[in-house]
């Protein structure tokens, strides 16, 4: 959800007046965590204090807003909020992301990305540090996939390298071969 101005004020002035009550955690819509807050006094009010530092600073708000723009691009993001948002960081004047998914590489999950220049791979790992890919669809020699019961594989051949993502959803790994082929045709 965006938020305005407006309504990030109000959440600002509900949590420091009433925020050990929860009451701007059900005025951003998050029940569970409203509930949690007034049952334990903003999680004996240091939870509160958290709260009006992240309202404040607007960082409560960016998950909810990077949600809403990966909904409006048709990104599936499963478990990889952290490479998200990177991507959204490195894209290029005129880039847009297309289709996202997840799958493993290396022994680690992996956001693969397709934008209408590039295939991103992005690994931000559990702790720290960023591991980042990219293939341009220029260079793309030939694109597949094949799918097993449950999962997929995508195969990205690309003069001479070929990277393979395992463990992607099944019906992802044919809906993202196919939007990579399509702006391919359009290069």
């Amino acid at each position: 959800m965006m938020y305005s101005d407006e309504q990030k004020k109000t959440a600002l002035y509900l949590c420091i007046f009433l925020g050990w009550f929860g009451i701007h955690r059900f005025y951003l819509k998050k029940y569970a965590t409203g509930l949690i807050w007034m049952f334990t006094g903003g999680v004996f009010f240091v939870g509160w204090i958290i709260d009006i530092v992240t309202i404040a600073s607007g960082k409560m708000f960016e998950r909810d807003e990077l949600e809403e723009r990966a909904r409006e691009d048709g990104l599936d993001h499963f478990g990889a909020e952290k490479e998200l948002k990177h991507l959204y960081s490195i894209l290029r004047d005129g880039e847009k992301a297309i289709y996202s998914t997840t799958g493993q590489m290396d022994g680690n999950v992996w956001m693969i990305a397709c934008t209408n220049q590039r295939v991103i791979f992005i690994d931000k790992g559990m702790i720290y540090g960023t591991k980042q890919h990219e293939i341009l669809l220029r260079n793309i020699t030939s694109i597949s996939y094949r799918t097993e019961l449950i999962n997929g594989n995508i195969l990205i051949h690309s003069y001479g390298t070929l990277s393979e993502i395992r463990n992607v959803p099944k019906k992802s790994a044919e809906k993202f071969v196919s939007i990579v082929n399509k702006e391919i045709a359009k290069i």
